[in-house]
């Protein structure tokens, strides 16, 4: 009798540490889920801020000026007219930030319908786990883009092809030339003629393009998603089909602004560099695309360390065998 009690108390106190541990886990895994959620919505409330500061800079609602520079008369570099852009920002957004967005939640979707265990249903919390690590940080870096363009040319100031027609000096209370020789128009000299604040404004502020920087980074950060994530072999023109399409658009864009005389080409490269620059920073810093690369790159490196090893090892060995002598 008192083994059987004895036994039977052990049986208790293991069912008990059993709960115990049990209990332990769940309450560490619900906690590591809270703190995920909790960083996930700081992450957002980032995102959100400097989506909300680079739009107020793009539509001039924070009233920063640009700096102000001087010109000079003549200029045949300022005196073309002012025109319209031939492709508005609504279409700039909706190609190069809703497209690749709607894009890379598709091939998500794809990826998680194809890859996930037959005999389990639709894991919503995987899906927006990705969406938010790719997607989610491709929104975010085309804020800073924007927000790193608009900071620019705030500081640059520099005036666009038109800004003679926009700001229509007075070259009557302005001494434009010396000896025939065009005079630098300081900026307390300019005496614009012009009424629009909002255009004027606008006209000091030519570098670098942001649609140019919008559409290189959307190319760049979407054509290395493509490479890593849109692996479908049996059409095999399809991944360079989209990526040269957007490198066309792309292109055509930061052309389209020198062609409308509201930028100057330098502008169109300095937008392209810094789009292309912030997107592989995105990609390499922030994303975690290239995660699965840098594991295999590791992993490769390991074991060619370890096959090395073995081999100055087996080398070490050999030349201690001593040698028979007969």
């Amino acid at each position: 009798m008192l083994c059987v009690h004895h036994f039977s108390m052990s049986t208790r106190d293991k069912a008990r540490e059993e709960l115990f541990i049990s209990t332990t886990h769940c309450s560490i895994v619900q906690l590591s889920r809270m703190f995920s959620v909790l960083w996930m919505v700081f992450d957002v409330f980032i995102f959100l801020t400097v989506s909300v500061i680079a739009a107020l800079l793009a539509f001039d609602q924070l009233g920063i000026k640009p700096a102000v520079n001087g010109f000079f008369c003549r200029d045949e570099n300022l005196m073309y007219p002012y025109r319209l852009s031939s492709i508005p920002a609504e279409l700039v957004a909706f190609l190069f930030v809703l497209m690749p967005f709607v894009l890379m939640t598709g091939i998500e979707a794809i990826r998680h319908y194809h890859f996930r265990p037959k005999d389990t249903g639709w894991n919503c919390t995987w899906y927006w786990d990705t969406c938010y690590k790719t997607a989610g940080v491709f929104l975010f870096g085309m804020s800073v883009t924007v927000l790193l363009g608009e900071i620019t040319k705030l500081a640059v100031g520099r005036l666009r092809p038109h800004f003679l027609d926009v700001c229509k000096p007075d070259y009557n209370k302005t001494n434009c030339f010396s000896d025939n020789i065009p005079i630098y128009v300081d900026v307390g000299d300019q005496h614009c003629q012009g009424n629009e604040v909002s255009l004027l404004a606008d006209a000091r502020k030519s570098f670098p393009f942001i649609h140019a920087a919008m559409a290189f980074y959307a190319v760049v950060y979407l054509n290395i998603y493509l490479q890593v994530r849109l692996k479908w072999r049996k059409v095999m023109l399809l991944r360079p089909a989209i990526q040269a399409l957007y490198i066309g658009l792309a292109i055509y864009i930061a052309c389209s602004g020198v062609a409308d005389h509201r930028h100057y080409w330098s502008d169109a490269v300095g937008g392209a560099l810094l789009g292309a620059t912030v997107a592989i920073l995105t990609v390499c810093f922030v994303s975690t695309l290239l995660d699965k690369w840098i594991r295999q790159d590791k992993l490769c490196n390991m074991q060619r360390n370890t096959y090395y090893k073995e081999i100055a090892i087996e080398n070490d060995n050999a030349k201690r065998v001593p040698l028979l002598v007969f």
